[in-house]
């Protein structure tokens, strides 16, 4: 994986990313019925992951993801 890293989702589907490490990527996010998928350009593989997330009031996680709305 790629560890712990701040994400940005933007609500045209962009999103951008920065792992602890300072490596940097972009990519695509879109919802496939009850699941959040994925796609970065660089990372991993390039291949769109997708997963089901859980929570509430801005707050959701899932499949090794925890999500906060700033």
């Amino acid at each position: 994986g790629l560890g712990k890293m701040t994400i940005s989702m933007q609500s045209g589907g962009s999103i951008s990313g920065v792992t602890s490490k300072k490596k940097r990527d972009s990519g695509y996010w879109s919802v496939n019925g009850d699941k959040l998928c994925i796609r970065w350009n660089r990372w991993l593989k390039k291949k769109t992951r997708c997963t089901s997330l859980s929570g509430k009031n801005g707050t959701y996680s899932g499949g090794g993801l925890y999500i906060r709305k700033i």
